[in-house]
Parts: C-alpha cells; sequence; structure tokens
C-alpha cells in the first residue's frame, strides 16, 4: 500500500511514523530524590534532566525496554509544584511513570520497515497517538480516558491534570467476537460484517431475530448480545481495576471495536462516565469528506500530527488523484421467522468460552502483580 501510495501522491515516502500497541505493554512508577544541600538553591534544567535520567535508569526485565518515560508530580522541600525549574529548593523530588514492553516490538518493527525500503521516523504509543487527535488539552486537564476498542487489544490512556497518567491495555478485542462467530463455519470477514451489522451491547435495546446464516446454522440477535456484554463487561473489569481509571470524568471511544451498537450508552452504564466518539481532529490533514466520521482513522491523524514537524511533507489538495470509490459489501444474513429457530449447537457454549478466557486473564493479571 505505501508504493500505491507513493504513486497516487507523486511524493516518494522515505520514513514512516507507527504507533506502538501489544499485549506486553505494561507501567510501572519510579520516584528519583535529590538533595541540593543545607540551604536553598536555584532548580535547574540540568537538575531536572539528571532527575529524570535516573529515574529513567530503573530496570524493567532483561526481556523488556522501557517505550516512554512521563514525569507525573513533583516535590520540593515538601511542597507540590507543578514546574520546579526556578524555584529555591533544598531538596526536590519527582514522580515517574514509566511505560514498557517487550523489547522485540520495536527490533522487530525496524527491521520489517528495512526490508519494505523505509526507516522508522518515529514510535509513539499507539493510544497515545490516538490521544492527540481526538482530545483537547482542557479535557486531559480535567481527567478523561480514550478508549481504544481495537481487534486483539482494547488500550486504554488515562490523562488527568494535562498529563499521561497510565496505560493500560486488555488483552483481547472484537476479534473475540468475531472469531467466535467463525466459528460457526464462516469466513472471518463474513463474521465481522455480522457482528457489526448486528451487534449490540445493549440487551434490553436488542430485537429479537433469528438470523439464518446458511448450512441449517441460526444466531438469535438476543444470544449474540448477551455474548457481547460478557465480554464487553470482562474488558472494563479489566480496566476499571486500575487506580487511575476511577478519577475520570469522560472516557472517548476510538477502534474498529467501537462500531458496536448501543456501545457508548453501555460503557456509560457500566462505568458512570460520560462517553463520546472520538473523532478525529482534521485541521492538519486532508482528507475526503466521505471518510471523516471513520474513528478507526484517529491513530492514523495523530500519528501524522507527531511526525509532521520534522518528517511529513505538505501535499496540496490539487496533488491528490481522485481514486475510484469501492462499493460498500454486505453481509449474506437472511432474517427467519421465529418458529424455523433451531439448536445452536456449535455456538451454545459460546459465554461459556468467554467467561472461562476472562478467568484466565484475571488469574494471570494477579500472576504479574
Amino acid at each position: 500500500e505505501g508504493r500505491e501510495d507513493e504513486n497516487r501522491l507523486k511524493v516518494k515516502i522515505k520514513k514512516v511514523c507507527v504507533g506502538l500497541n501489544g499485549r506486553s505493554i505494561m507501567t510501572k512508577e519510579n520516584p528519583a530524590h535529590r538533595t541540593l544541600g543545607s540551604s536553598q538553591v536555584m532548580v535547574t534544567k540540568e537538575m531536572m534532566d539528571s532527575l529524570f535520567q535516573e529515574a529513567s535508569s530503573v530496570k524493567v526485565g532483561d526481556e523488556a525496554e522501557i517505550l516512554k518515560v512521563v514525569p507525573q508530580e513533583f516535590l520540593i522541600d515538601d511542597e507540590d509544584e507543578l514546574n520546579p525549574e526556578g524555584c529555591m529548593a533544598t531538596r526536590i523530588s519527582g514522580r515517574y511513570k514509566i511505560v514498557y514492553g517487550e523489547k522485540n516490538l520495536r527490533n522487530n518493527l525496524v527491521l520489517c520497515l528495512q526490508r519494505a525500503g523505509y526507516e522508522l521516523a518515529d514510535s509513539p504509543l499507539a493510544v497515545d497517538a490516538i490521544s492527540k487527535s481526538v482530545l483537547s488539552e482542557e479535557e486531559k486537564k480535567s481527567g478523561c480516558a480514550v478508549l481504544d476498542f481495537g481487534a486483539g487489544t482494547t488500550s486504554v490512556a488515562v490523562y488527568g491534570n494535562g498529563i499521561l497518567r497510565d496505560v493500560l491495555v486488555a488483552p483481547y478485542g472484537g476479534n473475540v467476537i468475531t472469531k467466535d462467530i467463525a466459528s460457526l463455519k464462516l469466513t472471518e470477514s463474513r463474521s465481522e460484517m455480522v457482528k457489526v451489522k448486528f451487534g449490540s451491547t445493549l440487551l434490553q435495546k436488542t430485537e429479537e431475530v433469528n438470523l439464518s446464516l446458511g448450512n441449517n446454522q441460526l444466531l438469535n440477535t438476543r444470544f449474540l448480545a448477551e455474548v457481547i456484554e460478557s465480554i464487553l463487561f470482562s474488558i472494563l473489569k479489566i480496566l476499571e481495576s486500575n487506580h487511575s481509571f476511577r478519577h475520570i470524568n469522560e472516557i472517548v471511544l476510538t477502534g474498529c471495536g467501537s462500531q458496536l451498537q448501543n456501545l457508548a450508552e453501555k460503557v456509560t452504564l457500566l462505568t458512570g462516565v460520560d462517553v463520546r466518539f472520538g473523532l478525529p481532529n482534521y485541521t492538519n490533514v486532508i482528507m475526503e469528506d466521505e471518510v471523516k466520521q471513520q474513528v478507526e482513522l484517529s491513530q492514523i491523524i495523530g500519528l501524522l500530527e507527531i511526525a509532521k514537524a520534522d518528517e511529513c511533507y505538505v501535499v496540496n489538495q490539487d496533488e491528490i488523484e481522485e481514486r475510484p470509490k469501492p462499493k460498500p459489501s454486505k453481509p449474506d444474513v437472511k432474517k427467519v421467522n421465529k418458529e424455523k429457530q433451531g439448536q445452536f449447537s456449535l455456538f451454545g457454549n459460546l459465554k461459556e468460552k468467554a467467561s472461562k478466557f476472562a478467568d484466565k486473564v484475571f488469574a494471570d493479571e494477579g500472576g504479574n502483580d
């Protein structure tokens, strides 16, 4: 696709900015302290840089590497101070959030790009890039979370006082639902369309319809809603167990999994927090009008915002050639009368599978604490 974009834009792509995501991403806190002397001295930039380097030197394991270090808060002679530089003090301490993941996460990315003929321009956290395109500075100050409901994972970035407070990753996402539907001997692409078109996260708002999937297979929409509710509850249970997630005023939904019906209302019911969908800010990006409402583009727009200062070539609207618009495909699914409902033999263990999977995740999480 990169070579196709080069031909369409008549620009050679040399570097790529890629968002980092994955089940291995975790966080930990690390404090750093410094005694400046018996009498007060002015805190300098060099002192703050040294404190940052001390916090960044924490060990995260032989198979992991630090991806991001975020200052959280500072104390100057035991008094809170947002920006200590220039203050007079005898002691200074800082608390830092360390985000880390598997060492191969970035290394494999670099190798993959090199084989394709590209360089890695930057590799920020994916959910942090999303936040850059969907959140305002006011929202970050008041306390909010971006929930990226992806295919394989569900990632959350929590903000407060304008600072990234935590990054959380639940080890499953929308693919759990898709794969269970695919167990009815459907292709994965068709299962995805069934999920998006008929899947609901709110049982009480789901009309009961029996869907004929062919091969004498039937799927009840209310049963599908029960399964989706169970999986969503398990994901949010993992996220809400984190202390930082409890101090937010708003949740912003993004990602391909956020297309599920009634998702915003369901998340509000489960968390008691206002919820909205995170549409990207297209101020600095040229985009066709018909795709601007797609929340799954949030990460791409955020990455372009991060890279544009040094690495991006500015393309004018008249440089972009028109492309044929793809025709939307529809799932080949028929509604059948309730009287023709059969047994969900292959689909009957879906809730049990979701429950067992969630129990395993909780057990693993407990073992990692």
